[in-house]
Order: structure tokens, then C-alpha cells, then sequence
């Protein structure tokens, strides 16, 4: 029975969208528990396209010759069957009101009145944190010197839907590169983590992701000397700040294939010297050009 209703209703509204939480496909069958059977018709039917943005679940409303019939806004941080169950009321209290005939009759006096449809509550307690996971490798750059050298960061980032920005915790791992010094080289890499906000934002219907950062960095510099009669190596700790910016898109399932810039900094100066007395010293920026994919659990 549920799904003949399903079909007599689908030739009066049509749900669609790239949204996977709700599926506009679990919308419609929402709508079929809520709207009264009727005849079928050949007359195109109206159509609500649902769109997800960053903390809200909008549906744009379009009557069955194109024009714009309103906009609805429903709050994300719900589950994805509560928020199917409060769009379905939203568009059979819509669909009511622009045809009248689709209200539901009354119920035969014989019959038991049925349960009142009760429009969603979503206590606070439904809300559910986010999680972005990030794993990205690239080319690593000094402003200065030192070359090009392979890098890979990962990231993870958490915060409920309804915060602007979530709390961001960062890991990296650079390859070694190098500075002539005299006869020999010196050679250094950093190894660290990070932690700070990232913001976020969502456009195109959800397929595309922009996103920025800053984080403060912990970073564990290793210097040694390559060609010498006698190399060193030396091992330290020092601080540093990130900025970083990213531009994803949607693959669907929560993946997402991103792009991204990101600026280190390292204020301390390291001067460096070679046996015969050549003076150096190793970069303040990094700028790391870095491809990878995401994973963002649905809101």
C-alpha cells in the first residue's frame, strides 16, 4: 500500500537533490505517509529540490511551470531520518496549501480518528558532532632556498554543525632538503603536529567545499651535514604557526577529493656553518601545494 501511495503522489511532487542525508528519495516516502491517496494525473508535477548547506537543509519550492513557489530552512544537526520526517511535513503543509483538493478528506464517522501528524521536535540532544579526516601529499617549497621535497599531512577536524569553526588537530611529516655549504651540504627536515580552527563553507548544491585554517605548530627540526670529513647532526624543538586553505569536492558517501595551500612559518633563525667556517641559515617559510581526500561523517 505504501508504495502505491508512493506512486499516485510522485505524479503531484517530485523530490530532488544531491543531498545524501536525507536522500530525497527517503523524503518522498516520508510524504507518502503523510499525504492523501489520490487519482493519478498527467499534469507535470511540482518539484522541491533539496539543497545542503553547511548547518541548514534547504528546500526550494517550484510549482509544476517552473516558478518559484517559496523556501524552507531546516536545521542539519539532526539525524537524517528526522530531518526526511520534518521536510515531508514542510512540503504536505506547502502542497496543501497551493492545492487545496489535496488536503486530506475527512475520516468516515465509523472510523477511528488517526493519530494528528505532529510536525518534528528535535530536542538539543539529537545534535551530533562532525568530523572532517584529511590525507594529503605534496610538494614541499622553501621561500628561499632549499628545493623542492616530498611532504604529507593529515588532519582531523571536530565541532558540532551549528559551530562556525571546528577545533583542528594536524600532523606532517617533511623530506629532507638541502643547502650547499662549502664542499659539503647541510640537510634538515621537520617532523610536528598542530592545533587550531577551521572553518569551513558549502556551495553548489553541496558538491564543493572551501576551507581555511590557522594552527599553531610544534615542529621536530633534524639538521645533519652531508659530504664533510665529519658530519654532525642535530636535533631540536621549536615553534611555529600555520595558515591553510583548501577547495574540495563532494565524491559522495562523506569522500571528497581536495586541494590545498599551506603556509609554516618558523620564527627561530637557525644559523648554520661548515668546518671551514661557510655560514648558512635554514628558511622561516614553508609552502606546501598538496593534492588528497577527505572524509566528512553526514550531519
Amino acid at each position: 500500500m505504501a508504495w502505491l501511495l508512493a506512486l499516485q503522489w510522485a505524479l503531484s511532487v517530485r523530490v530532488e537533490g544531491a543531498t545524501s542525508c536525507p536522500l530525497p528519495f527517503a523524503v518522498e516516502a516520508r510524504l507518502a505517509e503523510l499525504l492523501p491517496a489520490g487519482e493519478a494525473s498527467t499534469d507535470a508535477p511540482d518539484v522541491v529540490e533539496l539543497v545542503a548547506e553547511e548547518t541548514a537543509l534547504v528546500l526550494y519550492l517550484r510549482t509544476a511551470d517552473g516558478a518559484p513557489a517559496g523556501v524552507r530552512r531546516l536545521p542539519r544537526d539532526h539525524a537524517c531520518d528526522e530531518l526526511a520526517a520534518a521536510a515531508a511535513v514542510a512540503i504536505a503543509s506547502w502542497q496543501s496549501d497551493v492545492h487545496p483538493a489535496f488536503a486530506a478528506a475527512p475520516s468516515p464517522p465509523a472510523l477511528a480518528a488517526p493519530h494528528p501528524v505532529v510536525a518534528a521536535e528535535f530536542p538539543v540532544a539529537l545534535a551530533r558532532p562532525g568530523l572532517l579526516l584529511v590525507v594529503a601529499a605534496g610538494g614541499l617549497s622553501s621561500v628561499s632556498t632549499g628545493g623542492v621535497a616530498p611532504a604529507v599531512a593529515t588532519s582531523a577536524t571536530w565541532g558540532p554543525a551549528r559551530w562556525p569553526v571546528g577545533l583542528r588537530l594536524a600532523g606532517f611529516a617533511q623530506g629532507m632538503r638541502t643547502q650547499a655549504l662549502g664542499e659539503g651540504q647541510a640537510a634538515w627536515q621537520r617532523l610536528g603536529a598542530g592545533l587550531g580552527l577551521e572553518g569551513q563553507r558549502v556551495f553548489g548544491a553541496g558538491l564543493w567545499h572551501v576551507s581555511a585554517a590557522l594552527s599553531v605548530l610544534a615542529g621536530w627540526l633534524t639538521v645533519e651535514g652531508r659530504g664533510f670529513a665529519q658530519n654532525r647532526r642535530e636535533r631540536s624543538w621549536e615553534p611555529g604557526a600555520e595558515a591553510a586553505t583548501g577547495l574540495g569536492r563532494s565524491l559522495g558517501r562523506g569522500l571528497r577529493i581536495l586541494g590545498g595551500l599551506t603556509l609554516s612559518a618558523w620564527p627561530r633563525a637557525h644559523e648554520i656553518e661548515g668546518p671551514t667556517g661557510q655560514t648558512g641559515a635554514l628558511p622561516h617559510i614553508d609552502v606546501l601545494l598538496s593534492v588528497g581526500l577527505g572524509w566528512q561523517n553526514p550531519q
